[in-house]
């Protein structure tokens, strides 16, 4: 773990105008969770961008700084994900001449709700030698109604979500593992590789048994369920090929 906490989370957003100021304040706040949050969105048509808009204006980001962008088309949760690292990378450069702390990234769903804290939980429960680390969830309705949470450990062999919704990465192991790809089970691809990088470089991925999010499941969610699967598949068939399995 570094000598402070350096944080950065980016936020893809596509038409969850009514989601978002929500997943906003968990995501930041009471405590001094994040460094930097970018928001990206994904060429919403919705009232998105005036109630990011409107939540910027009226909360103190006083102790977090954060950049906020808008696709010029609707290109998936994969291509913003994407320009939020680019973007983030630039302020990372100016934090890695100025500390000498390790640089975590993630991404966050702008219809979750995450634990006060969660930022700060996760990176004290890492060590040097932490390539990435993920929690236990709550999965949940709109309504915030909470149903059994899911155990990481469980989480670890399933195809359909290895990380979950909340998890902090490595800025170099992330970036070795290379860009999302994809329009759907984009994650599930990018968390086979940032387990490849981390088994290459000796590096631990942990699990953190505390619930420190509530994914929320709601008619609006990009994800469908039976493409989702074909493409965990698709994923996991090519994982086994780098790895010399298949």
């Amino acid at each position: 773990m570094g000598d402070e906490m350096t944080v950065t989370a980016i936020m893809p957003t596509y038409n969850q105008a009514e989601f978002i100021e929500e997943a906003l304040t968990s995501a930041v706040y009471p405590t001094k969770t994040l460094n930097l949050l970018c928001i990206v969105n994904d060429s919403s048509t919705d009232d998105t961008e005036a109630v990011v808009g409107r939540w910027l204006a009226s909360n103190n980001t006083e102790h977090w700084d954060h950049a906020k962008l808008r696709l010029s088309k609707n290109s998936g949760t994969a291509t913003a994900i994407n320009a939020g690292f680019k973007e983030a990378g630039k302020w990372m450069d100016q934090w890695a001449g100025d500390c000498l702390a390790t640089l975590w990234m993630s991404w966050v769903s702008s219809d979750n709700i995450y634990e006060a804290g969660w930022g700060m939980n996760l990176e004290s429960k890492t060590r040097d030698d932490t390539g990435a680390i993920y929690s236990a969830f709550w999965r949940g309705n709109k309504d915030n109604v909470r149903f059994t949470p899911y155990d990481p450990n469980r989480l670890i062999s399933s195809t359909k979500c290895y990380f979950g919704p909340c998890f902090l990465i490595r800025e170099d192991v992330w970036k070795e593992a290379g860009p999302h790809r994809g329009k759907i089970s984009h994650d599930y691809d990018h968390w086979l590789r940032v387990e490849e990088v981390c088994w290459k470089r000796g590096l631990k991925i942990l699990a953190h048994p505390e619930p420190l999010c509530l994914y929320r499941v709601h008619n609006k969610r990009v994800t469908v369920t039976r493409r989702h699967e074909f493409d965990a598949d698709h994923w996991q068939a090519e994982a086994k090929k780098r790895r010399g399995l298949a």
